[in-house]
């Protein structure tokens, strides 16, 4: 069990949730506002940079207490940092279904990971795989900043998807 938060997830989750002090919809369809802050979120709603960091200290604390209580394994500072940042970003029973594959399996965790990747209608989004990716990256403590490259809008999803295989040897996207 980890009671420290490491610099690694606010640097990564910054990076995915970018900040916003109105409230926007997320790809879920989810009031979202601040670094990815969904808890009391109205449409119409507009927070300061303090209420920001706040919000942030807030989740990012909760996402530590949600891997903490799932994760029953030693993990190293990445693959806690990962956890930290899947507790963030999926649902609780996203990070139930992926905290037990990490304590059976770490690889059937990597492989597993990419699969979420989809909306609600089961298509794949480029931020997302890009997301999980990057969070496959750190868990084998490898430089995840590599994405950036992923990111550039002439970077198409096929394009991503096919790259997949030279990244990882053990896995494609579709598991």
């Amino acid at each position: 069990m980890k009671d420290t938060i490491l610099n690694i997830p606010e640097e990564f989750i910054s990076y995915f949730e970018g900040k916003s002090y109105k409230a926007y919809l997320d790809t879920a369809g989810i009031p979202t506002i601040g670094i990815g802050s969904t808890k009391n979120v109205t449409m119409g709603m507009a927070i300061t940079e303090g209420q920001v960091r706040e919000r942030f200290a807030d989740d990012l604390h909760d996402a530590v207490l949600r891997v903490n209580s799932m994760v029953k394994i030693p993990l190293n500072d990445n693959e806690f940092s990962t956890m930290v940042d899947v507790g963030f970003n999926l649902s609780y029973k996203s990070s139930i279904t992926l905290s037990g594959y990490v304590n059976t399996d770490k690889g059937l965790f990597k492989k597993k990971l990419l699969l979420y990747s989809k909306d609600s209608k089961g298509n794949y989004l480029k931020g997302l795989l890009i997301r999980r990716i990057a969070e496959r990256l750190l868990f084998e403590s490898r430089d995840w900043k590599i994405v950036k490259e992923f990111r550039k809008p002439d970077f198409s999803l096929n394009a991503l998807q096919e790259a997949i295989p030279s990244l990882f040897d053990d896995s494609t996207v579709d598991g």
